[in-house]
């Protein structure tokens, strides 16, 4: 019989003070390619549902948040030289207010 290896969870609240909400936009952050994240009430996070769903039986509180990355990639500011055909300049939107992800219940 061959043993599968449980799935580890990716990041857990142990490991410092941070809340769940705050361990998945460091996680976003850090890994842009990442669309979703699971997370059970103990403050693992799964990039399983499944794997979270499986973990969460085992706890009193068995419920499952879902976080989804809505980081969208911004053009970087570029300078137009003054020797360039375009007459107008880039919009470069300020992200540093925008929540990074929503909360699924």
């Amino acid at each position: 019989m061959v043993s599968i290896p449980h799935p580890t969870p990716i990041l857990t609240l142990k490991q410092n003070t941070m809340t769940t909400a705050e361990k998945a936009k460091q996680y976003f952050k850090e890994n842009k390619a990442t669309k979703e994240l699971f997370a059970t009430s103990d403050g693992f996070l799964f990039l399983l549902k499944k794997d979270a769903q499986n973990h969460a039986q085992t706890l009193e509180d068995s419920t499952v948040d879902s976080y989804t990355n809505e980081v969208t990639e911004t053009p970087d500011k570029t300078e137009k030289s003054e020797d360039s055909d375009e007459s107008e300049g880039e919009t470069v939107t300020d992200t540093s207010k925008i929540n990074f992800f929503k909360p699924k219940k």
